[in-house]
């Protein structure tokens, strides 16, 4: 049941041994700080690595954050956790503003923007270009119609509606704001449910017969 001097040093060495090859073995095995996709690796098989040596790209875009600007007219409308619509190709995701620069970007009049995004059914990848709708102001309750529906003399602005005879009506209206370059939002001359002509109104006059097409 004793060990002889010579077995003691035989079984200290083994065990020597086999901690300096699980010390081995856990220094061999190499843990990444997150989860995701490699995109770049730089080992090459039976190469040397010394510690603090970069040996992978790794890219986890399950969530993204998107960099871009907007004009010094908007950014004061602009908060942190602001909504944001992401479009890409017809498709709409929904994201959040993280971070706005309180300086414009060097050479431009705009202002960087960061946002961010969940991306966990990852439909976007790093380095699509995409469209970010920051939503600013919401109005409700209003009559609009798009800038091109719009006609202008001198300081009038009129557009044409459709009446129950499906007669051309020039109608005067009165504008308000403007959003997006696009709509403009009609403070008087127009009625909820008042059909608006949107093709072939530089050809109308008041009082013609107009074709409605369904």
């Amino acid at each position: 049941g004793h060990l002889r001097p010579s077995g003691r040093a035989a079984r200290d060495g083994a065990a020597a041994a086999l901690e300096s090859a699980e010390k081995t073995y856990n220094n061999s095995r190499l843990l990444a700080p997150l989860s995701g996709y490699i995109t770049s690796l730089n080992l090459k098989i039976g190469e040397t690595i010394f510690p603090n040596t970069p040996i992978a790209g790794i890219v986890d875009y399950r969530q993204l954050l998107m960099k871009g600007g907007i004009s010094e007219h908007d950014i004061r409308s602009v908060k942190k956790d602001q909504e944001v619509i992401i479009e890409y190709q017809g498709e709409e995701f929904p994201a959040r503003v993280k971070g706005i620069g309180m300086k414009p970007t060097p050479n431009s009049a705009s202002y960087p923007v960061e946002i961010i995004m969940n991306n966990q059914e990852e439909k976007l990848i790093p380095g699509m270009v995409v469209t970010a709708n920051i939503k600013i102001n919401l109005y409700e309750s209003v009559i609009y119609t798009d800038n091109s529906n719009i006609r202008s003399r001198y300081d009038e602005y009129y557009i044409y509606t459709v009446d129950e005879e499906g007669l051309a009506r020039r109608i005067t209206i009165e504008r308000g704001l403007v959003i997006n370059n696009e709509n403009t939002i009609i403070r008087s001359g127009l009625n909820v449910g008042d059909r608006i002509v949107v093709e072939g109104i530089d050809s109308l006059q008041d009082g013609a017969k107009v074709n409605i097409r369904s």
